[in-house]
């Protein structure tokens, strides 16, 4: 009974994570160029960001002078261990469209047995004009 409840906890433990609201941006990942002068990075803000919304989608909330973050979320999931990543991002007439991949848990991976709702925020650069964005899941 008492591995069975480490097993729990520790379960409880990874599944967990923790964001310091005191720190300013941190920037997780290097900047990715692509065609069109485009570049983009993920960052944590510090801030939580509520993806209560059904299905995946994105926010613009911030938006500076050939810079802008976007939050993007996958929805609500049935297990923990998914995530997403922003693996390409283009020019298509006016519109800027953004590829995402969903990445699932792993086969086999022990993962919480919980609802999660995987989101990302990132900063783009941007010297072209667009109108419009579109994400496309992959």
């Amino acid at each position: 009974m008492n591995r069975i409840i480490s097993v729990i906890i520790l379960l409880l433990i990874i599944g967990c994570t923790t964001q310091n609201k005191a720190e300013g941006p941190k920037i997780s990942s290097p900047a990715v160029e692509t065609p069109h002068e485009i570049t983009f990075q993920e960052i944590n803000s510090g801030a939580f960001y509520k993806s209560q919304r059904s299905g995946s989608g994105f926010e613009v909330i911030n938006e500076d002078e050939g810079f802008f973050d976007v939050v993007i979320w996958l929805g609500k999931k049935n297990t923990g261990g998914f995530s997403l990543e922003l693996i390409n991002t283009y020019i298509d007439g006016k519109t800027l469209v953004l590829f995402v991949k969903e990445n699932p848990p792993k086969q086999g991976a022990i993962v919480s047995q919980a609802f999660t709702r995987p989101w990302k925020e990132y900063k783009i650069k941007t010297s072209q004009l667009y109108s419009d964005i579109r994400l496309v899941l992959k």
